[in-house]
């Protein structure tokens, strides 16, 4: 046979094993798909994409969270994350996918740079105002929260330690309070065993009730211009001391900071990852709060 008669068998060889293999192309079936001979694989496929961006969903709004990104009013819930969980199933199966790990990758990125850099340290110490006290006549502590069954909460009861601790050394005569809306119980029970377990007879006042730091300041205003008292000791959180007592001068009462201990972080040192980033949901929660009382017209 001469070797040209053998390279064109080749080629026809090879041309026909081409065609086979175009006309396998050409039905439209693609090996491992659903119509592959593997019933349920592309069912299978979009579950696993569902619960994907369930995980990661949940992780975005977890975070997100630890970040304070719910002292955006629109974003205020105690169900952030399972919120985002939903969410992030739905978008797994849209072509924006690739948005939950930009998401993801952004909150995270954002975490480690306020947790393991001083950045934060110093905007939070701004907000800290601790004023030279002097006697006066009384000492409000501002409310945080109560337990349902009228138990203080850690909160509450760091604010309260403050407040005695003015009474105790001489600095107030008298303890008000400030009374959270129903169905919130009053602190005014808890506080009165507190003080006969420590011997302290001060005259307590409650206030009515309030729903945030403008509603106490014009409630302790209007209680202190009926009392004849010129000016207040105020205890509240340190990193809130800044807005609450630019609150309180605007309606009228010049107060005195006595700012409590923190109850989270140790604002001292803000060396800890975990205290920086506590600190950054503080100050953005101030931050914000800030710019929307001035809107209101509070400060």
């Amino acid at each position: 046979m001469s070797q040209r008669k053998v390279n064109q068998e080749g080629r026809n060889a090879m041309l026909s094993a081409g065609g086979s293999v175009s006309g396998r192309k050409g039905n439209g079936k693609k090996p491992g798909g659903p119509s592959s001979g593997k019933p349920g694989a592309g069912r299978r496929g979009r579950w696993t994409h569902v619960l994907q961006g369930f995980i990661l969903g949940m992780l975005i709004g977890h975070v997100a969270s630890l970040l304070g990104v719910q002292s955006i009013p629109v974003l205020r819930t105690v169900h952030l994350a399972p919120v985002m969980g939903v969410l992030g199933a739905l978008l797994a199966l849209t072509r924006g996918w690739w948005l939950l790990w930009w998401a993801a990758g952004t909150l995270c990125l954002g975490w480690l740079v306020l947790g393991y850099t001083p950045l934060i340290v110093r905007p939070v110490r701004t907000l800290v105002v601790r004023d030279r006290l002097q006697p006066v006549e009384a000492v409000v502590v501002l409310s945080s929260d109560i337990h349902p069954s009228g138990a203080l909460t850690t909160a509450a009861q760091v604010r309260l330690l403050k407040g005695y601790e003015m009474l105790r050394d001489g600095y107030a005569r008298t303890l008000v309070l400030t009374r959270l809306p129903a169905p919130k119980k009053s602190y005014l029970p808890a506080v009165r065993e507190q003080m006969r377990v420590l011997g302290m007879s001060h005259p307590i006042l409650e206030t009515g009730a309030v729903t945030n730091t403008h509603d106490e300041a014009v409630k302790v205003s209007a209680l202190a211009r009926e009392r004849g008292w010129k000016r207040m000791i105020l205890v509240s959180d340190a990193i809130h001391m800044k807005r609450a007592k630019a609150v309180f001068a605007k309606a009228g009462l010049p107060v005195l900071c006595a700012p409590s201990a923190s109850r989270d972080f140790d604002l001292a040192t803000l060396e800890v990852p975990s205290d920086r980033v506590h600190a950054f949901r503080e100050w953005l929660w101030e931050t914000i709060g800030m710019q929307v009382y001035k809107r209101n017209g509070w400060i």
